[in-house]
């Protein structure tokens, strides 16, 4: 199928073609009826040309039959909108319930039906069943782009980012969509436009960010020097972040005993986003970040309604992760963990701070888990 996406040389593809419905085939006929075969299949014959065998082989997908897969289709997705997915295990082939299956579903309705708003509905489908998967969320994005309304505009620039925040280092197809959107809808930041700042404004563009960023990348000076670089890199991050207020540098908390040490009483940064105050606590060490920087931490958050943001860019290790998801658990502390992956993704601009933080909020309700892993920065 990448040889037929790809254009190759008709004869070598469709030999290919033909090799690749033979094992199908063989491997239906030996039992293996799951859903996922049977849209490969389709996507073979239809890519043959047999697109009447193709229809044939897609009612398959429902044990029952009907007269058109996209009636099956029809059923399947009213079944979705009440929320009942049980019937979807039941009366359909096996694995009819993954959500990979309804995205290829969307692309064959593409491809070979040329139904976009069928395309629309079946991506969405499955960006229901698996909101996480970046390669649903780039194609429903790539059908709004093309559909272009300016909800449809907004809607696919935030199916990307989320895409850019889930996918490994080797799926970048949402890159392409990205600049797409930005370049043929008049979304992207002017160029080569001198913007002149007020007298007093202090703040920092993301230019600056990066720079400053690749100079600390490389820093050979004192660690603590760098340390502190971070701090008001980061800071600055903030700053240049919409929906972030009361942000406040590093300042002491008042002291609970007599002889708590300054340091001890220090935070990095405070601010408030959505409703909820934050403490910060920045690191930029040679190893990952142990338990007892987390203890340490969470020392300075025993206010009612503060959540600590702990932020290393070397990373943290599984000790660390444990401490934090304890003291989650035992409704001591909420602290959100993010490493220096993450940090360079919102200052590069491919994902926002607002998006980082508010997944991270996410998965950390859903999962009770203070660290979720993402991709290698790009």
């Amino acid at each position: 199928m990448q040889l037929w996406y790809n254009n190759y040389e008709q004869s070598f593809t469709n030999q290919n073609l033909s090799r690749a419905r033979t094992v199908l085939r063989e491997a239906i006929d030996a039992g293996y009826e799951n859903a996922r075969n049977f849209i490969a299949l389709a996507f073979i014959e239809a890519a043959l040309g047999d697109t009447s065998i193709a229809e044939q082989t897609l009612r398959k997908i429902a044990k029952e039959g009907a007269s058109s897969w996209l009636l099956i289709v029809q059923e399947a997705i009213e079944d979705l909108s009440h929320e009942e997915i049980k019937p979807l295990t039941q009366g359909w082939a096996l694995g009819i319930t993954d959500a990979r299956v309804w995205n290829s579903l969307g692309t064959y309705a593409i491809e070979f039906v040329g139904d976009r708003e069928l395309a629309i509905q079946l991506y969405e489908f499955a960006r229901r069943m698996d909101p996480k998967d970046p390669i649903i969320l780039t194609n429903l994005a790539r059908v709004l782009i093309k559909r272009g309304h300016n909800e449809d505009l907004a809607f696919a620039e935030k199916y990307l980012q989320q895409a850019a925040f889930y996918a490994d280092r080797g799926f970048f197809w949402w890159r392409n969509e990205l600049q797409k959107l930005r370049t043929e809808h008049g979304l992207q930041k002017p160029q080569k436009v001198l913007i002149r700042r007020p007298p007093g404004d202090t703040r920092v563009t993301r230019k600056e960010l990066q720079a400053t960023l690749a100079r600390l990348d490389g820093w050979s000076g004192s660690p603590s020097t760098r340390g502190s670089e971070f701090e008001k890199l980061f800071i600055d991050l903030l700053r240049i972040t919409a929906g972030v207020s009361n942000l406040s540098p590093s300042y002491q908390l008042p002291r609970q005993t007599g002889t708590e040490h300054p340091r001890q009483r220090e935070v990095d940064a405070a601010f408030r986003y959505s409703r909820t105050d934050y403490r910060v606590e920045l690191k930029w060490e040679q190893r990952p970040i142990g338990p007892s920087m987390i203890d340490s931490f969470f020392s300075r958050l025993r206010t009612p309604g503060i959540n600590g943001l702990f932020v290393s860019m070397s990373g943290f290790t599984e000790g660390a992760i444990d401490q934090a998801w304890e003291l989650l658990e035992k409704e001591r502390a909420r602290i959100i963990l993010m490493d220096g992956d993450e940090v360079r993704k919102a200052i590069a601009g491919d994902l926002s701070f607002e998006m980082l933080l508010e997944n991270k909020e996410r998965y950390l309700s859903l999962t009770g888990k203070p660290y979720v892993r993402i991709p290698e920065a790009r």
